[in-house]
């Protein structure tokens, strides 16, 4: 139930201002009443159905047709904004490189937290992945990925990572490396070998290599939590495949993030729908009009359901 508050007067004995709903349209009027108290706390807006409230919240038409009735529903774990970017943040210290120097940077420009703090960072809710991905030349032979870098972090321990991982077949991320906490200029050397079975991409035949930051809901320079000067900057980053000698080298001094690919992770799905005709756990009462329910079908992230139950 929604209620809106009034506000008693003063001891001024200036003229209170009584609001009024109208059911027909959403709008508080004004008008002087002759008291020295407000007449009343609230003003009813939405209840259950018989509550005399101009909206009772069901999700349905006079004629029982299925309606939202201006209610909206959104997957929140899919963010349209990537953190990756090429920039001299942080960037100086990497493999001594010195002024000037650009690398892979996961984060923002936030203002300093105050104190020692310097200004940027990164935020809360993160799922960053940086990716590149190319065929090997036999996808019946195994490839043994080899993965360099110089690599900057600083996240809030025990709750934000960075990841170096590499992709399979299964759609698993396989991790390879994960830091948490502070440090600098770290020599990362890494191998993988991916097996036939393993290869992704359309045609089964390639490798896919990712660098990946994930953060919690708080604590961050985003809330000022947890103050840094992460999440990470890369740099020099090399890859190579001995199943047809591919090799790449990205020192990001053009300014982009040459070979790699800043990627947005799927969200979890939107499983807000309206049903008719659901059943009750209590076999003594049922509610067949529509409602608001939240179901893996099977069709809102195809292939990973439907989850089975005997109500519905």
């Amino acid at each position: 139930m929604l209620a809106a508050p009034v506000l008693a007067a003063g001891e001024s004995g200036e003229p209170i201002v009584k609001p009024l709903l109208t059911a027909d349209q959403p709008l508080v009027f004004g008008g002087p009443v002759e008291v020295v108290k407000a007449p009343g706390d609230s003003v009813l807006i939405m209840g259950p159905a018989g509550s005399g409230a101009p909206y009772d919240g069901t999700f349905q038409t006079p004629f029982g047709t299925p309606n939202w009735h201006g209610w909206t529903h959104h997957d929140y774990t899919v963010d349209g904004t990537s953190h990756w970017q090429a920039s001299d943040y942080q960037a100086e210290g990497l493999n001594g490189h010195g002024p000037g120097n650009l690398a892979a940077w996961c984060g923002e420009d936030f203002p300093s937290c105050g104190g020692a703090d310097e200004p940027g960072g990164y935020g809360n809710a993160y799922r960053d992945d940086l990716v590149w991905s190319a065929p090997v030349a036999n996808p019946d032979q195994p490839c043994t990925v080899t993965i360099g870098c110089r690599l900057n972090y600083d996240v809030e321990p025990g709750y934000d990572y960075v990841r170096v991982a590499v992709v399979l077949a299964s759609e698993a991320v396989h991790v390879l490396a994960e830091f948490d906490g502070k440090a600098a200029d770290v020599p990362v050397d890494l191998s993988f070998t991916y097996l036939p079975g393993d290869y992704v991409g359309p045609n089964a035949d390639e490798v896919k290599v990712m660098f990946q930051v994930t953060s919690d809901g708080g604590w961050s320079d985003e809330d000022c939590g947890w103050p840094t000067v992460g999440a990470c900057q890369i740099d020099d980053v090399g890859v190579s495949l001995s199943n047809g000698g591919t090799a790449i080298f990205d020192d990001f001094q053009d300014g982009t993030l040459g070979n790699w690919t800043a990627e947005l992770p799927l969200g979890v799905g939107d499983f807000a729908q309206l049903w008719s005709k659901l059943e009750d756990l209590d076999p003594c009462r049922t509610n067949y009009s529509p409602q608001v329910a939240f179901i893996d079908d099977g069709l809102v992230v195809p292939g990973v359901g439907p989850s089975h139950c005997i109500t519905w």
